[in-house]
């Protein structure tokens, strides 16, 4: 009976170390996946700057041509082939004073404020947003041509596949460590009760026999 009860307490002693080992374990996963997380997501929302950067200067003289000859159709036409291009949720045309001349795709507010609009004169902005329940990235710039300013545009780029994405992976790598958890866990037990606690037990069982044959002797 104390075998057994030496046996079970060297056993929960050695099972309660494997434990606090594989979460520690768990714990240093869990900040590498976050922080890779966040690293993925920062270079995608760089990445998509650097896009919707491109594709407004590939199409910016055309817009500007077509908001300047009030080719209302042409510019509908442009547009539509810009939210032909992956991941474009949707693009917007205003004129100079901020009013909405033409969009495709995304809903768009009819009117810039005056404060975005003074934003926009010195610089391009990238923000993320939430627009209708759905993470964006949003793109919008002055339309000028020769110094002349014709009007702005506002681009939208959607995350929510790319969101997805992540998640899947993120949770496929959280099953597989907490696979590898539960099987190392069960490796370390099952060897260190064949290699270290039974010798161990059979050692000090052959010792306790050992000293009561020389009591007895004497």
């Amino acid at each position: 009976m104390s075998e057994k009860i030496r046996k079970v307490s060297l056993s929960f002693k050695i099972n309660i170390i494997i434990l606090i080992a594989c979460l520690m374990f768990a714990l240093v996963c869990s900040f590498v996946l976050y922080f890779t997380g966040v690293k993925v997501l920062e270079q995608k929302y760089d990445d998509s700057n650097a896009l919707l950067r491109v594709v407004f200067e590939q199409n910016r003289e055309d817009i500007a041509n077509e908001i300047f000859a009030e080719q209302e159709i042409a510019l509908q036409e442009s547009l539509k082939e810009i939210l032909k291009i992956k991941g474009i949720a949707g693009v917007g045309v205003y004129d100079k004073k901020g009013t909405l001349l033409s969009s495709a795709g995304t809903e768009f507010i009819k009117k810039l404020s005056s404060q975005e609009m003074m934003t926009l004169t010195d610089n391009a902005v990238f923000l993320r947003e939430t627009v209708h329940s759905k993470n964006i990235a949003s793109y919008s710039s002055v339309i000028k041509v020769i110094g002349e300013q014709l009007g702005y545009i506002k681009i939208y780029y959607d995350f929510s596949k790319i969101n997805k994405q992540l998640s899947r992976v993120m949770i496929i790598l959280i099953i597989l460590y907490i696979g590898t958890i539960l099987i190392i866990s069960l490796i370390l037990y099952l060897s260190l009760s064949r290699f270290i606690i039974r010798p161990v037990l059979l050692l000090k069982n052959a010792m306790e026999q050992l000293d009561n044959k020389v009591l007895g002797v004497k």
